[in-house]
């Protein structure tokens, strides 16, 4: 019998992560992988971003136990654990701050 292969890219998510991503995004594992890449290679992180969203990201992001990695991706927000990069959890962005993300996200590509 033959060990399946890990995909590396999905390896760094804690299993809560995996399972909001999968609940919140994407219904499929496969999608929710790409999702996850892309959010690191492409996303836009937090430091980048001023105004009430950054106003809305350290309020909602410090209510975490430790300080998260935070990156803008498609309209949702990932954070990710700084000692182990491992996605630690994702939520959506309000309706109210889309337009800004948008135009961060537009920004910085």
């Amino acid at each position: 019998m033959r060990k399946k292969k890990r995909n590396k890219t999905f390896s760094k998510v804690s299993r809560h992560g995996k399972k909001r991503v999968i609940k919140r995004i994407v219904h499929r594992k496969s999608v929710s992988e790409k999702i996850v890449k892309n959010a690191r290679i492409y996303g836009v992180p937090k430091e980048e971003v001023g105004g009430e969203f950054r106003m809305y990201l350290d309020k909602r992001c410090y209510s975490q136990n430790d300080d998260p990695y935070v990156i803008i991706y498609n309209g949702h927000i990932f954070l990710f654990s700084r000692k182990n990069y491992k996605l630690i959890t994702t939520y959506a962005i309000p309706g109210r701050l889309m337009k800004q993300a948008i135009k961060v996200q537009k920004k910085f590509d």
